[in-house]
Formats: structure tokens, sequence, C-alpha cells
């Protein structure tokens, strides 16, 4: 793999990967310590969990696995990825689409696997549903193996794809971790409640009170396909 692909690609990603859950751990730690979101708080909370004693397994996969992932993720399928700097914002648009269909289709079995198979959620997923109500790092707070696996989908997206541009997957994964966090936020939702079929913090709240249903991340039409939806 030449340096290009490394110092275009995998730095900006890793970097962009790396403030964004430091961020997270950030507001939740002032969840957790102040009354700031109190107020936007989709449940009635009133033992606020320890999130400290989450950090050691979030900096383990933010700051070791995660690099791990993209970089030999990356290296696999080098010739999947327009290292050129001519910016199409309608190709751009329609890859970004296409990979998160395609990721959330993954994602919703993998998940749903996840709480079906009860090896599988005893002694992985059990770990990202400590919290009946989660806060904003809660995203990455999971499972090394889960963190491993839930990657695949991105990458499948971009060999069905048959290829991508830079530019796609750096704001790939800008909006993915912009969602992701949101909707663990624990608070009641934002940007999402203006984007029809985006998955809400509250039907991914709902899954962490319940541990049923609202299997997809990025949006909702898996789970009303496949009768899995709750209502919220």
């Amino acid at each position: 793999m030449s340096l290009i692909i490394y110092y275009e690609l995998i730095q900006p990603v890793l970097l962009i990967n790396v403030v964004f859950n430091l961020l997270s751990i950030i507001f939740s730690i002032a969840m957790m310590k102040t009354h700031i979101f109190d107020n936007m708080r989709i449940q009635d909370i009133k033992k606020k969990d320890n999130v400290y004693n989450r950090i050691p397994l979030i900096l383990f996969n933010v700051l070791l696995l995660q690099p791990i992932t993209t970089y030999f993720g990356v290296y696999l399928i080098s010739d999947y990825f327009d290292l050129s700097n001519y910016l199409n914002i309608l190709r751009i648009g329609w890859e970004l689409l296409v990979m998160f269909i395609i990721d959330d289709f993954y994602f919703y079995w993998f998940h749903r696997i996840l709480h079906i198979n009860k090896y599988l959620f005893t002694n992985i997923h059990q770990i990202h549903h400590q919290s009946k109500s989660p806060y904003f790092c809660d995203y990455i707070y999971s499972h090394p193996l889960e963190v491993l696996f839930g990657t695949i989908g991105t990458f499948l997206g971009i060999i069905i794809l048959g290829g991508i541009h830079k530019y796609t997957f750096i704001s790939y994964t800008i909006f993915r971790l912009i969602h992701e966090i949101e909707i663990h936020s624990g608070i009641k939702s934002c940007m999402s409640n203006y984007i029809p079929y985006l998955g809400r913090s509250e039907e991914h709240d709902s899954h962490h009170l319940k541990l049923r249903g609202n299997f997809s991340s990025t949006f909702t039409y898996w789970d009303k396909l496949y009768n899995t939806y709750i209502e919220c």
C-alpha cells in the first residue's frame, strides 16, 4: 500500500474517528457530572451511570482496534479507492447512499443475530447493553469482536459499488460517527427528525431499554420490513 493512500485516506479517517469519539467521552462525562442534558433526556434517570468505568474499553477500541481494522481493511481493498482530487458531488452522494443502505442491511442482521443467539448476547453484546439509557460514548462501548465484525458492512458496500472516491469514505466516516453518537446520546433527536426513515435516538433508546426490536442503526425501514420496529 502506497504512502499516498495512507496520508490521503487512512490518516484523515483515523484522526476524525479519534476526535469525534473523544468528544463523545467529554459529553458523556458532562452528562454524568452536570445537569446540562437532564431536560433533554429521553428517559427520566434517577441514578446516572458511571461513565469512567467504560473509558478503558472505549480507548482500546478507538486507539488500537479501529486503527488496525481501518488499516488492514483499506489495505485489502486499496484498489477500490479513487484518490484523485476531482470532486463530483453527485458521485459522492450516490456512493454514500448505497454504502449506508448496504452497511445498514448488514448491521441489521448482525445486530439481530447478536440478540437471537443467547451465547453471543451473553458473552459479547451484553457489554454494549450495560446501560438501559445510553450515553454519547456508548456508541463504541462494545466487545472488541463486535467492533471488529461490525465494520464488515462498510467494506462490503465499497466492494459491491466496485470502488469509491476517497472523499466518499471520509464523508461516510463523519456522517456515520455523528449519527451513531447521536442515537446513543440518550437525548431527544435533533437532526434525525428532519430526514425521512433516518433512525432516531428515541428508537435506539427504546432498543436499549427493552432489549428487543429496532435493530437497524442508520435507517428504520429494515425493522419495518421485517416487523421488528418498535414505535416510540
